[in-house]
């Protein structure tokens, strides 16, 4: 066996037999991600568990002839209360992070109220 091929499998090795806190951490790393790659798909929030996990388990199977991906795939919590919560904290974030931002820096608002023909308000603000 070459030493490309040694190493390798030792990479393997320690991705699938890794400490399980670091999995539990990895696992928690990759949910956020693939909440966020859900939001910005549009997709509803259920693909995760009716395509996204079937899918990772059986490319951990295939490609990967991991004989129990069950292990992996239990540390991505991806039910849709999860992926919901996970979305709702990265949009705090972001609310967060723009109100700090806006509270230190030199800003123009322009506010423009208007009635639609329904008698409907709409109001329109501008920040710049």
């Amino acid at each position: 066996a070459s030493l490309f091929t040694i190493n390798k499998k030792e990479e393997l090795f320690s991705v699938f037999f890794c400490h399980p806190s670091q999995q539990s951490n990895d696992g928690l790393h990759a949910s956020y991600n693939i909440a966020m790659l859900m939001e910005k798909s549009g997709n509803p929030h259920n693909i995760a568990e009716e395509l996204l996990l079937p899918v990772v388990i059986e490319v951990l199977k295939t490609v990967l002839h991991h004989e129990s991906p069950e292990q992996i795939i239990k540390a991505i919590l991806l039910s849709i209360n999860t992926v919901q919560i996970r979305m709702d904290k990265m949009a705090g974030n972001i609310e967060e992070t723009l109100c700090n931002k806006l509270k230190t820096t030199t800003f123009s608002l322009q506010i423009d109220e208007s009635t639609l023909t329904n008698n409907a308000s709409l109001l329109l603000g501008y920040v710049r």
